[in-house]
């Protein structure tokens, strides 16, 4: 039950990243990642800030007095996911790597640009400040 995944958070494509695991939203796990990397763009250089800008607006305005629905960890083994994949922001780099799910292994990788403009980061914010 639910709509569970896995998105890491690295400071650099060589450092161990911490994951975010959560109970649901994995079926919008590209875009809401896309618009937690756009919110974090101020903090880029600054992977724990970065960071916690990028968990906090995944989880958003929900879950944070709850029990259940989300976990961080260092271990991803220790997380379900529904999809055969994971997402890693690698700060450094600017690169989101999409990795098979409990793995190292690179599927692929999005320079932030290339991620942002292909699952509706940028692109999002900026038709919203044009209409306003």
């Amino acid at each position: 039950m639910g709509d569970r995944n896995i998105i890491g958070f690295a400071a650099s494509t060589t450092s161990q990243p911490v994951y975010l695991y959560s109970h649901w939203g994995g079926s919008s796990r590209y875009h809401d990642l896309a618009e937690a990397i756009e919110k974090a763009r101020l903090r880029w250089h600054d992977p724990s800030y970065a960071t916690r800008i990028a968990i906090c607006s995944i989880i958003g305005e929900r879950n944070w007095a709850d029990e259940v629905g989300f976990g961080i960890t260092n271990d991803y083994n220790e997380c379900d996911s529904n999809y055969d994949d994971m997402l890693v922001v690698c700060w450094a780099q600017k690169v989101v790597q999409v990795r098979v799910l409990r793995s190292i292994a690179v599927a692929f990788s999005f320079s932030f640009d290339e991620f942002l403009e292909r699952f509706g980061g940028a692109g999002v914010l900026v038709e919203s400040a044009e209409e306003n």
